[in-house]
């Protein structure tokens, strides 16, 4: 079984001291706010928020962390996109098919609830 990373700190506490670092953090999205090349997420969990800017133009950052992970042993198969929109979803599954052979975990955390079979959400559903 994979090991999931430990939590950092709760999203409220995250200040100063942790600029320059690596942080995890566990939370739901509370709100996108998408500015063309900039988005801006508001992470939420039950000590406060903290926003995540995305530059959508870090393609060689996103490249980078896949090269790590090939070093490390581990198949990676990288996606960069808006997946706000119904099509760059479809293409992300798309290519993680083209990748492996299944989807065995999907994690949809946009802080909505559906409960059923992902083969049965709708567009509205995501």
């Amino acid at each position: 079984m994979e090991k999931i990373e430990e939590r950092t700190d709760y999203c409220g506490n995250i200040t100063e001291k942790y600029i320059g670092q690596d942080v995890n953090l566990y939370g739901w999205v509370q709100r996108v706010r998408n500015l063309g090349n900039l988005v801006f997420i508001d992470l939420r969990d039950r000590e406060g928020l903290v926003q995540i800017v995305i530059n959508k133009d870090s393609g060689k950052e996103l490249m980078a962390v896949k090269e790590q992970c090939e070093a490390l042993g581990a198949s990676c198969t990288t996606f960069l996109g808006d997946l706000c929109q119904p099509e760059t979803a479809m293409q992300l599954v798309n290519t993680a098919l083209d990748a492996y052979p299944t989807i065995d975990v999907l994690i949809n955390n946009a802080g909505i609830s559906h409960v059923g079979l992902v083969t049965d959400a709708s567009k509205e559903d995501w």
